[in-house]
């Protein structure tokens, strides 16, 4: 008996059940250049025909009817509301259309492309940057001048994560965990190892084209922004052409060189020949986790992270070896200031 009613109360409870009817817009929160056009669509979870109608707090529509518009945003940055509306029943749904305001990397490093910048109570500011072909420098600073607690996000075209920071140490993130440390993949780097960024930042190499930078804060804060385009100048740094390239010595060399890992994607690597011991230092200001990997006829010798701060790795060989050191940062890296490490090979 206790069985049957408990049966009956839940198919009561079930037959009670109210469907809440909602009314959504896809994209929900889509970021646009100003002047630039997006398509929304509306849906609503009944199973039956609706007739929707749509308006916008600011920019232009092209149509005021259906489930599909192109919405056309004005020029000015903001954050703009677009409303869709079902007839039967009678439910809105809205999209947050993210204006980013237009700016453009330079060359010089003391001019803000925006000068105090201001954010509220969790408020986000949205640019979008472009980075010109003309602009020929090998690195793209993105940079907030802050005494704050900011965080910086770069995006690229498609609005995919490059990397965040919220300090002038280091920036960072989780999706280079995969990053390849192959011989093939190598590119030159060498940079200034004095330099150290005035607030948050994100360092990348020149790859002309459009990207989309967030600044974030959870209370009220003020900040310079520059973008600008900048060289290497550490003249120390290894030679990082494609290792399989180098002509490698068969006699016995000592080395001692400094480089940094200013780049999430830099692969710096140093020939071994006939060495007998590897030592990698990063230095006390180092704010970032270093990788090794040695390689012998193109096959891993051995790996290991060290630092941040003062910290060492050494590779005592077996018998004089002849390969490649390969040193990056481990998913962090930071201003040259910041991620200097040092090598002695003998």
């Amino acid at each position: 008996m206790k069985r049957l009613s408990l049966l009956l109360l839940l198919l009561l409870l079930s037959a009670c059940q109210v469907t809440v009817v909602r009314v959504s817009v896809n994209p929900a929160n889509p970021v646009v250049g100003p002047g630039e056009t997006v398509r929304l669509s509306a849906s609503i979870n009944l199973d039956q025909a609706v007739n929707f109608s749509w308006s916008a707090s600011q920019g232009s529509l092209s149509r005021t009817t259906g489930t599909v518009v192109d919405y056309t945003a004005p020029t000015n940055p903001g954050t703009y509301t677009v409303t869709v509306t079902a007839d039967t029943p009678s439910r809105n749904g809205t999209a947050q259309i993210i204006v980013a305001d237009a700016v453009v990397a330079g060359t010089n490093p003391s001019v803000a492309v925006r000068e105090n910048e201001s954010l509220g109570i969790v408020e986000r500011n949205v640019y979008k940057v472009t980075v010109p072909t003309g602009l020929t420098q090998p690195l793209i600073y993105f940079e907030l001048q802050t005494s704050d607690t900011i965080e910086l996000a770069l995006y690229d075209s498609s609005r995919n994560l490059i990397a965040k920071s919220n300090s002038a140490t280091g920036f960072s993130d989780g999706s280079f965990a995969s990053l390849g440390l192959s011989k093939q993949a190598l590119d030159t780097q060498a940079i200034d190892t004095n330099v150290i960024c005035r607030g948050p930042c994100v360092i990348i190499r020149n790859e002309p084209g459009t990207y989309y930078l967030s600044v974030d804060s959870d209370f009220i804060s003020t900040y310079n922004l520059f973008i600008f385009g900048d060289k290497y100048q550490d003249n120390a740094e290894p030679d990082d052409a494609t290792c399989s390239s180098l002509a490698l010595k068969t006699a016995a060399i000592a080395i001692n060189i400094a480089g940094a890992i200013e780049t999430l994607d830099d692969l710096d690597c140093i020939p071994l020949n006939d060495a007998t011991k590897a030592v990698v230092r990063s230095v006390s200001s180092t704010t970032v986790k270093l990788k090794a990997q040695i390689f012998l006829n193109d096959t891993l010798l051995d790996t290991q992270t060290f630092g941040p701060g003062v910290d060492t790795y050494t590779f005592n060989f077996t018998s004089p070896a002849t390969g490649m050191l390969i040193i990056s940062g481990d998913d962090e890296a930071a201003p040259a200031g910041n991620s200097k490490y040092e090598v002695s090979v003998n």
